[in-house]
């Protein structure tokens, strides 16, 4: 079953469910003098081509704000006690934003993970250019 939330800091604009899809809700607009009813919508989500993460365009008060799938639904839907900062994907799957899928932890518990499912790709790290690497 489908579960809705609101998103933080975009409560009575936009929900997220537990399925990682976004919906815009219905509300009245005003600009200027011109003023009308917006019908909710489930809203396209875009994927990062660089970091491989889909992400939504969220709007408020005229501010648009970018915002990654996996970061709002874990968020809404997953307790974190312990106040860890990154969301990770059990499956690797960065594009997988099933709820099930994702928890909450550290950074060196993210990379541990990603050396433990064979996602860290090591030859590539070794031939990475860095500031300090002038080969």
């Amino acid at each position: 079953m489908e579960v809705w939330k609101d998103i933080l800091d975009f409560e009575d604009y936009y929900q997220i469910s537990n399925y990682g899809r976004v919906k815009s809700l219905r509300r009245y607009i005003e600009i200027g003098k011109h003023s009308y009813w917006k019908n909710e919508i489930i809203m396209k989500q875009q994927l990062n081509l660089k970091t491989g993460y889909r992400a939504v365009s969220l709007c408020k008060n005229s501010k648009y704000k970018l915002r990654t799938i996996h970061r709002v639904m874990a968020i809404a839907f997953i307790p974190n006690p312990e106040n860890k900062p990154e969301v990770n994907h059990l499956d690797g799957v960065k594009t997988n934003n099933y709820v099930g899928n994702l928890e909450w932890n550290t950074s060196s518990e993210n990379i541990q993970h990603a050396f433990d499912t064979g996602l860290f790709n090591t030859e590539a790290f070794r031939n990475r250019k860095t500031r300090w690497n002038h080969d």
